[in-house]
């Protein structure tokens, strides 16, 4: 009757036991297949994300190449003769008269000022002094600015 017995709950266990561990097998599994879910939904967000933010880049290019289009386009429009040969004679010297005006104006300022500041110097200390006040002012900023500006866009355009 032990006999029985221990056959029929060894019997029922060992039924029960494949069946049991098939679920949990299979519970593991879903767990995996979650996380690799999660995973690759993390990951496809990401690229998604960087897709995205190149594409707002190459938006941003593809304006500003446009905006550069519309200006050279206003540009060559501006430099077009119109065949009017007074009215093309005044827009050739207008740039030109334009800065003639603005370096004399320039000049004569300058010439002020520097005349101040050296008209005040009575000794070589004083002559150093001067020096530094009129290259470390607006004048000699100004100057300064000019040239620079100058050379760098020579040295670029070659």
């Amino acid at each position: 009757m032990i006999t029985a017995l221990i056959s029929t709950v060894t019997g029922l266990i060992s039924g029960t036991v494949p069946n049991l561990l098939k679920e949990w097998g299979a519970g593991r599994e879903h767990d995996r297949e979650m996380q690799m879910l999660e995973k690759q939904t993390e990951l496809q967000l990401r690229i998604a994300e960087k897709e995205g933010e190149t594409r707002v880049a190459e938006m941003d290019r593809e304006v500003d190449i446009a905006a550069y289009d519309a200006q050279s386009k206003i540009a060559k429009a501006s430099l077009k003769s119109i065949g009017i040969n007074w009215v093309d004679a005044w827009n050739a010297a207008m740039r030109p008269f334009a800065v003639t005006i603005i370096i004399t104006l320039f000049a004569v300022m300058a010439s002020f000022y520097t005349y101040a500041v050296l008209s005040s110097v009575e000794s070589l200390d004083d002559t150093r002094q001067a020096v530094d006040l009129l290259w470390g002012s607006l004048i000699g900023e100004a100057i300064q600015a000019v040239l620079g500006f100058l050379f760098g866009y020579r040295s670029a355009r070659k």
